[in-house]
């Protein structure tokens, strides 16, 4: 995911960068963020999926595996 993300110009993010983006992301979106207790959200933020992210050819875009 790395050599993809610095081929295609855009950022690999992982652990809490990746956590900020998706969250960030969800606000953009206007999609509700739902709290969840401290332990459970240090665990996923520690957690988080690899994300690439950035603009490809003008055009914003987020890949990441769900």
């Amino acid at each position: 995911m790395r050599q993809a993300a610095q081929f295609l110009g855009i950022q690999y993010l992982e652990g809490e960068a990746s956590y900020v983006q998706a969250q960030q992301e969800r606000a953009d979106e206007g999609l509700p963020l739902q709290p969840m207790p401290e332990t459970l959200e240090r665990l996923v933020r520690k957690l988080s999926t690899p994300r690439l992210t950035g603009l490809f050819r003008g055009i914003r875009v987020t890949v990441y595996e769900e």
